[in-house]
Formats: C-alpha cells, structure tokens, sequence
C-alpha cells in the first residue's frame, strides 16, 4: 500500500512540474478508470487499478479547475453515501460484539471457511468512494467534453468485453490470460477473466450489455461495428462464467433494450431476424449447440450445483441471522462480501437503513435516466443497465465494487451538468444545451 500511495504521489508530482494540462490528462484517466474497473481481479497490493486511476483523475481536476463550482450530485446519490458513512462511522464507534463476529458461519462458493482481510473502516472507505468519486469525476468531465459520458460508457463497456473475450478464449483453452493477470484459480470450467470471480465477470457483462447494443445501433459505421463486437464478446463472455443469474439477465437486457431503447426499438424486426438466423445457424453447423449453452451456463446436466446451492443456503441463513442480532445499521462493512446475494449483504452490513438507502438510489437512478431518455440516447441503456443490474443483485453477491456503480454515476453526472447549464443558459444565451438541434448528432451518435 505505501509502494502505491509514493506512486500515485509521484505521477501527481510530475504532472505538476511538467505542467501538462490537467484537464486533458485528467479526462484520460476517467477513461482508463472506466476501462479497467472491471478488473477487480488485478489487484496489486490489494488495491485496483481502477481506484487508483479514478482518485487521480479527481485529484487532477480539482487541481486543474480550482475556480469551478463542483458538480452537484443528487439526492438519490448523497443520500446514499452518507448513508454508507454514517454507517461505517457508527461501527467504529460502537463494534459489534467480537465473539458474535467469531462465531459466524463465512464461506468461500468452494463452501471453505473465510474471513474477509479488509475491516468495516476499509470497505467502508472504498464504497462510499465509488458512490461519490464516480459522479464527480464523470460530472467534470461532462462539464469540460460534450460527448465525454458517451466515451466513458464506451470504456466501460469495452473493459467488460475485452475481460469477457480473454475468459471465453480461456474457456476454450486457447489462452490462459485470465489466470496470468489475476493469479486465482476458477472453479471447475467457469472463467471469470480479469475479474476475481466468474459471477464479477457474469455481473460486468449484464451492465454493460445494454450499452454495447446502444452503440450498436448508433453512431458512425465504425462505432457500430465496435458496439456488435463488444456486444458478441460480452455474450461470449457470459457463456463461459456460467452464471445461471446472468445468463437470466443478459437476456433480460436484451429484451428491456429492445422494448426502451428507442434507437434499438426502431430496428427491433431486422435485430430478431438476425438473432433467429444465427440462432439456427449455430444449431444446424454445432450438434448439440443448444446443450451446450445449457450445460455451459449450468442449466442443465454437466457440472454440479448441489454444492453451490448448499453454500449460498448457508450463508443466507447466516445473513438473516445477522439482520435479525442488528436490525438498524448491521454489522459493519467488514461483512459486506459474507451474504449470497447484493439484499442480504445490505441488510447484513448496514441493517434497515442501508437496505432503503439502496433502494432509494436505484430507484432515483433508474428514475432520472428514464426521464431524460429524450435528452441524451445514453440515458435509456443506462436505465436498463440498473434495472438488469437490481435483477441480477438477488443472484450475485458484490455489494462495494465500484465497477458496479458506473451507470448510477453517468446518469448522475448527466442530471448535475444539465442543471449547471440551464442555470448558466441566462449568462451564456449562446451555449447550446444538452437538448438542442446543435448537439443532435452527438447525442443520438
């Protein structure tokens, strides 16, 4: 950690002396951080790439833009994070009862006993960090590039695709990328990429999956190219963590896509045509194609899921055990990773007052993107993102990652920028806003 701490000191230095642009290199950190925070997988000294890039990036802008008024993030957004402080606050204040703690039942999804290194203070740190880094420093690249979210959802998603592609070709013994990098070990068949376990993977792709379709079906020629890739690549990718929850979600998004999505909606007949046509082409030139998407995703024969159900039995009923000793605020986040789903978790590391919390922000997020689904043609993906994400959290069990936060923070960044600029529309009566013809093309491109 203090190798990484000299490090980022450092970088900062240099930039200082050398006098670059802050902004510039500022926003080029954003998109490396969108890019690799899927990659929780590569963690060097415990700390992901993803983090450091992002705290730079923020570091940079506010160093860069001292006489700029912060972005002001939303309601569904504070809320949250000084949700996650006062909670994180409060167990350090009062902790848990060691002994309780002790003799809780905690498990790895092989069903080994585990005790998480990372304490309340740690995680605590790291998530409200994601909920508030995230907006700020997409909202100030917002306010500095008109087209700067669309670019960062485009990292994000080709993060994912690219983690998805190396676990497929693992998958398929072609490579061994993914176990290089991350030096973990997946169970059985399962590959999770640059990510730390194949439900992360199978979690990356359900978010981002409604932004490569997005991209898909927008933009120039290239950029729909490179949205079909990451889509099929994410699709790939999927198969080979063989999540049931994703699988579930992926198609879920897909459809949520299609029926919200206008830019997808418009072309949904030629879409499902084609989708039928390489449907039939796989089962035609591939025997046994369709059972082998059964069997890879384990939903059907093949590998053994008694186990893994066993596991995430146990470790539910320790999470209600867990509500049920602190109801309010729970037992701190140093049990935010013990629960088998992202609604155990909440109500096992911050009680009654973090599950609201939560649900306030979803809502609040999936509401606010809807909203301005006319404004800005990213809005509708990233409202499906969530929706899929909220469906995907009763499977999956990743409550503090930041890569999970990524839509939320775009669409929050796109509320805070377009407040500032009606508020500065009287000033500046020749500044375009995110609405007129003028920005047409970026947006719906």
């Amino acid at each position: 950690m203090t190798l990484v701490l000299v490090g980022v000191v450092a970088i900062v230095a240099v930039i200082i002396a050398t006098r670059l642009d802050f902004k510039g290199t500022a926003f080029g950190l954003a998109m490396l951080a969108a890019f690799t925070l899927p990659w929780n997988g590569i963690r060097p000294a415990h700390v992901q790439p993803g983090d450091i890039l992002l705290f730079l990036a923020i570091v940079l802008y506010l160093a860069g833009g001292l006489k700029q008024r912060l972005p002001q993030l939303p309601l569904w957004i504070t809320q949250l994070g000084v949700v996650i402080v006062v909670v994180t606050v409060a167990h350090e204040l009062i902790p848990v009862d060691a002994h309780y703690l002790a003799a809780r039942t905690v498990l790895t999804a092989d069903g080994k006993s585990f005790y998480d290194f990372q304490s309340n203070l740690v995680n605590g740190a790291k998530f409200a960090f994601g909920i508030f880094g995230l907006p700020l420093i997409f909202g100030f690249a917002a306010s500095q590039r008109r087209n700067a979210l669309h670019l960062l959802g485009m990292a994000f998603a080709a993060g994912v695709s690219l983690s998805a592609l190396i676990a497929f070709l693992d998958g398929q013994g072609l490579t061994h990328i993914g176990a290089s990098l991350t030096h973990v070990q997946f169970l059985q068949t399962r590959e999770g990429g640059l990510s730390y376990h194949p439900n992360f993977l199978s979690a990356g792709c359900v978010i981002a999956f409604p932004i490569a379709i997005w991209r898909m079906m927008t933009g120039s020629r290239r950029e729909r190219w490179f949205g079909g890739a990451m889509a099929f690549a994410i699709v790939l990718g999927t198969y080979a963590t063989g999540s049931r929850g994703g699988a579930a979600c992926i198609v879920l998004g897909g459809v949520l896509s299609a029926l919200l999505v206008p830019q997808v909606r418009r072309h949904i007949v030629p879409i499902g045509f084609a989708t039928m046509l390489l449907a039939i082409v796989a089962f035609v030139a591939v025997p046994g194609f369709g059972h082998a998407v059964l069997k890879g995703t384990r939903l059907v024969g093949g590998q053994n899921t008694t186990g893994s159900n066993t596991v995430r039995h146990l470790v539910a009923q320790q999470g209600i055990r867990d509500f049920e000793y602190s109801p309010i605020y729970g037992l701190g986040f140093q049990t935010a990773a013990d629960a088998q789903n992202v609604y155990l978790q909440e109500l096992q590391s911050g009680g009654l007052i973090l599950l609201i919390s939560m649900t306030v922000f979803t809502l609040g997020g999936v509401r606010a993107a809807y909203i301005m689904r006319d404004e800005d043609s990213l809005a509708a993906p990233l409202a499906v993102s969530m929706v899929a994400a909220a469906v995907l959290n009763y499977f999956e069990a990743d409550l503090t990652d930041r890569f999970f936060y990524v839509p939320a923070g775009i669409v929050a960044a796109m509320v805070a920028v377009r407040a500032l600029r009606r508020e500065q529309a009287p000033d500046s009566p020749a500044q375009p806003s995110l609405a007129s013809p003028t920005n047409a093309r970026v947006l719906v491109g």
